[in-house]
This record gives C-alpha cells, structure tokens and sequence, in this order.
C-alpha cells in the first residue's frame, strides 16, 4: 500500500532544517538526561517488572547513531537505526525526484515501513527479554543484576 507526496523545494529545503536540527536536540536531549537523571522518569516495565520495554536504549541508540557506533547503536534499540534508515532514505528519494522534475515532484511513500516498524518493535522486544530472562544476557547491563540475585 502506497501514499502519494507531493513536495515542492521550499518545503524539501524546511524538512532538510528540521533533520539537521533532529541530531543536536537529541544530543541536547542526551546531555540532559546524562547530567540531571532524576528529571526524567524511569521506566515502568523496567521498574516494576523487570523487562526492557520495546523503547528501553534508546537514548543510548541515538547516542551511538550521533557517534556512528552503528553495531552499538542496533544493539541497544534497532528501531532508532530503522527510523534514521526510513528517514535518510525518503529524504534522498525526495532530493532525487526534485532534481529530476526540476523542484516540483509527486512520489509515494509504502506504508509497509509502518508494518516493519511494527514487526521489528515486538520481535525485539521479544528477544530482548527472553534473553535477559532466561539466559541473563544483558547489553544495556542494568538488569542483569535483577536476574542474578534469583539464581543465587
């Protein structure tokens, strides 16, 4: 299933701003939550439950991405990679119709990234925590304290 976008220069050039402007407000962001921890809530599921939730790592992730630790980026949360991905790929291909159509261009846009997004959420959330629980392998290292102290 496909979307059409029309999309003019001026409006391209603005949503080009806003993706430069994107990386600094998540470093500003990360700088914030490095210095003042306690502003921010913690997670529920991880509080609580003892499970990583699907957005746990995050902050991390993007903190790796801004880095272009790309391996440690994937591990701590995949779906900040798969949205930098989603989000350089429609930018190129917007940049690329404009040229070709000479600042004025129609394409589309597959809501099968939604779908993607979706499945790549739940699977790693799936994994994520099974491995945690059951085998105590924990690359984010904030749980795996939780599940040694049961076994012992």
């Amino acid at each position: 299933m496909y979307s059409q976008v029309h999309i003019k220069t001026g409006k391209w050039i603005g949503y080009t701003i806003l993706m430069l402007s994107l990386p600094l407000l998540a470093y500003g962001y990360i700088q914030a939550t490095d210095s003042i921890p306690q502003l921010f809530p913690p997670c529920g599921m991880k509080t609580f439950l003892h499970i990583y939730c699907p957005g746990c790592g995050g902050t991390r992730a993007m903190g790796y991405l801004i880095h272009f630790h790309f391996i440690e980026s994937f591990l701590s949360n995949p779906l900040v990679v798969f949205i930098a991905g989603t989000i350089l790929y429609y930018w190129s291909k917007a940049l690329y119709m404009l040229i070709k159509y000479k600042g004025d261009a129609h394409y589309s846009i597959c809501i099968g990234f939604l779908w993607a997004f979706l499945a790549i959420m739940v699977i790693f959330f799936v994994i994520r925590n099974i491995l945690l629980v059951r085998f105590g392998v924990d690359y984010l290292g904030e749980l795996a304290k939780y599940y040694q102290e049961i076994t012992i």
